[in-house]
């Protein structure tokens, strides 16, 4: 259930890098912002770039409210560009990110639509789908709770890289601990659950038949191998969105920017030089 009605005023965590045309990157599930590590620097040489951390997420705040679903966390980022008084950014958003970044999108359109000018979808939750084993077991009552606190956190962060990567080589111990740390705080692994459990909006049908009413240049960067959101799903969601192009990545997983960097980051980058404003 959703509680965004009610659900009090909240500042997302956000760090600023660089000058120029903004770029808001908003992370996966399970993530944060150490997510962009590879792209942030290069990116913010050309643009001012703001890495967030959604809601229970990384820094930003953890309450106990229950409104972790995808319209929640769009309300919290269309305060930001608001607050920050950005226009014409690119949303560059990663899976359960992604899937913010259409909602935001698509909630700024008719009260505010020169806040974003594009958008960069990478291996972004956009339809109905089926979960991967890690995803259902936090979305099952009671288990998840148990199977959240009762494992160590580098374990099971461990073994959600080795699903989310094409090739296991490229997880570094680094990342591990950066994904782990988090896990040790009660509230952040309340916030996983509670975000696990709403991944799918209530309203997701009537949402998705609004993406045709996205018209602004978007790019879609997939992993050919994606266990978590099948490179299907890329081909539909580029069939739906009126200006969208998608590049699929061979020989990779799920977190392209992680994964697969120096493919990752010029197809950005040729992507925004392509689309700049004049």
């Amino acid at each position: 259930m959703s509680h965004s009605s009610t659900a009090p005023a909240l500042a997302l965590h956000a760090e600023t890098r660089g000058a120029g045309p903004p770029i808001v990157l908003v992370h996966g599930f399970g993530a944060n912002t150490y997510s962009w590590r590879h792209v942030l620097g290069p990116l913010a040489r050309r643009h001012q770039v703001i890495a967030v951390d959604l809601k229970g997420f990384g820094a930003s705040p953890k309450p106990s409210d229950d409104a972790y679903g995808i319209h929640d966390q769009a309300r919290l980022l269309a305060e930001l560009l608001t607050g920050r008084e950005l226009t014409d950014a690119t949303l560059i958003g990663h899976s359960l990110g992604g899937g913010v970044v259409l909602a935001t999108t698509l909630a700024l359109a008719g009260m505010a639509p020169q806040r974003i000018g594009r958008l960069v979808l990478i291996d972004t939750i956009a339809y109905e789908q089926s979960f991967p084993w890690f995803i259902r077991v936090l979305r099952t009552p009671g288990l998840g709770e148990i199977a959240i606190a009762a494992l160590p956190p580098r374990l099971q962060v461990s073994m959600v890289l080795r699903y989310a990567f094409h090739d296991p080589r490229r997880i570094t111990d680094d990342a591990v601990e950066a994904y782990a740390a988090p896990m040790r705080d009660p509230a952040a692994r309340r916030a996983l659950v509670a975000t696990a459990r709403q991944l799918v909006p209530p309203d997701i049908e009537s949402f998705t038949h609004r993406y045709p009413e996205i018209d602004v240049p978007a790019l879609l960067v997939w992993g050919r191998q994606d266990r978590v959101v099948p490179v299907r799903l890329a081909h539909r969601l580029a069939a739906a969105l009126p200006r969208a192009e998608a590049a699929i990545l061979d020989d990779c997983g799920h977190i392209p920017h992680e994964e697969r960097p120096e493919t990752t980051l010029p197809l950005i980058e040729r992507f925004l030089a392509l689309h700049a404003r004049a």
